[in-house]
């Protein structure tokens, strides 16, 4: 069934639905050691990414596999391999992870040259992960663009951003997004910010789900002092009152 949110904006043959990513532990633990992905990273490309290329790709030994390229939030260049969940239905929405491929680092390319280091195994799966043959970065990139394109559709999501007050300062961190950091002198240069900062990444899609600190105001302490003449005694009273902030990881929401 295909997914209820998107059966209306889909075309067969000219667009996809990913709604849904299913990452087993052992694919999980190939990409790690293979080329040090984490899942997040995958993710990013996958669901919150703008301008990731998809295609449809006829392979004799894996079979018929989705195909993304695109980029992490901090700029590492990716491309992912999925298969259908519903191989009845392409456009349902749910698709597991087969493998996951970064591009090398200029320094990688480097220590692979010299022999110091092997970029990516080429031999076929271990014991453990799906059996597939895995590519290298440049195999793979040379065969892509050779499928069949297709739109990617994905359905509404919203990223997390965290705010918290300390040392002064407002920070903004993400749950969903790896290396994200933004530091503002208040809340609303910083929320500026974040939405500049991210309008170059998120597709347009993407929502964003802001969770502020809590402000609390506080009492200070009473003070009062006293002066005494001839004729006369005066009382001086001052409180002082401020505000904190309670971090959103410190609040229930």
């Amino acid at each position: 069934m295909t997914h209820p949110q998107l059966a209306s904006e889909s075309v067969a043959g000219s667009s996809v639905v990913v709604a849904v990513l299913i990452i087993d532990d052992s694919v999980l633990a190939k990409i790690k050691m293979k080329h040090n992905l984490t899942e997040q990273e995958v993710r990013e490309v996958v669901m919150f990414a703008r301008d990731v290329q998809l295609e449809w790709q006829d392979d004799e030994v894996n079979g018929r596999r989705l195909v993304a390229l695109g980029d992490t939030y901090k700029g590492r260049h990716v491309i992912v391999y999925m298969a259908p969940l519903n191989e009845n239905d392409e456009n349902e929405g749910s698709f597991r992870l087969k493998t996951a491929i970064a591009m090398p680092t200029a320094q990688q390319y480097r220590e692979a040259r010299t022999g110091m280091m092997k970029v990516v195994d080429t031999v076929e799966g271990r014991p453990g992960d799906d059996g597939d043959p895995e590519l290298s970065w440049d195999d793979a990139a040379a065969v892509f663009g050779t499928g069949t394109s297709v739109e990617l559709v994905r359905p509404a999501r919203k990223v997390v951003i965290l705010y918290r007050y300390a040392d002064d300062q407002f920070h903004a961190t993400s749950p969903d997004l790896t290396g994200f950091e933004v530091t503002g002198p208040t809340l609303y240069e910083t929320k500026r910010l974040v939405r500049a900062d991210l309008a170059r990444y998120l597709d347009p899609a993407v929502a964003l789900d802001e969770r502020e600190p809590k402000q609390v105001p506080t009492e200070g302490t009473s003070h009062s002092h006293v002066t005494r003449g001839r004729d006369f005694v005066t009382t001086t009273a001052s409180i002082g009152r401020s505000r904190s902030f309670i971090s959103p990881n410190h609040v229930k929401v």
